[in-house]
């Protein structure tokens, strides 16, 4: 894809809310807002080294890292279990 969007947040009648909202009355007004990412076009699916990824790759991967606070510690590049990249021990 030549862009990804991440919904970093959302806004409900004109305001910026981090969270989903409670209120079932308002999901009607809900839009979310997006930061977006560089995508790749390069086949990723025999990688299983982290830092063999497009750096477009590893920014995203790295955003939402920082976005919920914890690390990815498994990235899927492909359909099978081989095609998996372990990190973070």
């Amino acid at each position: 894809l030549p862009e990804i969007k991440m919904a970093v947040a959302y806004e409900v009648k004109g305001k910026r809310c981090e969270k989903w909202p409670d209120n079932m009355r308002d999901l009607d007004k809900v839009k979310p807002i997006y930061e977006s990412f560089l995508g790749w076009k390069e086949d990723i699916s025999d990688i299983t080294d982290f830092y063999k990824l497009p750096q477009t790759a590893q920014q995203y991967i790295k955003a939402i890292e920082k976005f919920v606070g914890v690390p990815v510690s498994l990235v899927s590049v492909g359909n099978s279990r081989e095609r998996t990249i372990y990190r973070h021990g």
